[in-house]
């Protein structure tokens, strides 16, 4: 039994809306391969990043965050498999703390490259990621 009924009730209502249009697999399992964040950082709360040594730098440490740096040109599919590292990590953590928390408690994340591709910039502003211009 689920935990969530509205979780329940959505899979049995999309379930017998489309089920005569064609299959439903409700809870498919996705096979991913394995995925690495290259650096996550937890800043310590009683020191705070020195802006005169860090620049830019010192302004994305202020919180929790993933830092994704890429060497060669930015595409859209470099996004999406930034942003599923983080959707994966927030999800992690609301499961360990088994409790919604505020948004200002999860995460985010710094994609950081040289080069970035109109389409990539797209990208980021539809799945809502932050970005340094």
């Amino acid at each position: 039994m689920t935990r969530q009924p509205f979780d329940e009730f959505s899979k049995q209502l999309f379930e017998a809306l489309l089920s005569p249009y064609g299959r439903v697999t409700i809870d498919r399992t996705v096979a991913g391969e394995a995925r690495r964040i290259d650096i996550y950082f937890e800043p310590n709360e009683t020191i705070q990043p020195n802006v005169n040594e860090l620049g830019l730098l010192a302004n994305f440490s202020t919180r929790k965050c993933l830092f994704e740096p890429f060497r060669s040109s930015l595409s859209r599919i470099d996004v999406r498999n930034c942003a599923m590292k983080l959707y994966n990590l927030h999800a992690e953590i609301l499961r360990a703390a088994e409790r919604t928390l505020p948004d200002s408690e999860l995460p985010s994340l710094w994609i950081l490259a040289a080069d970035v591709s109109g389409s990539a910039l797209k990208e980021m502003m539809r799945v809502k990621i932050e970005s340094v211009a």
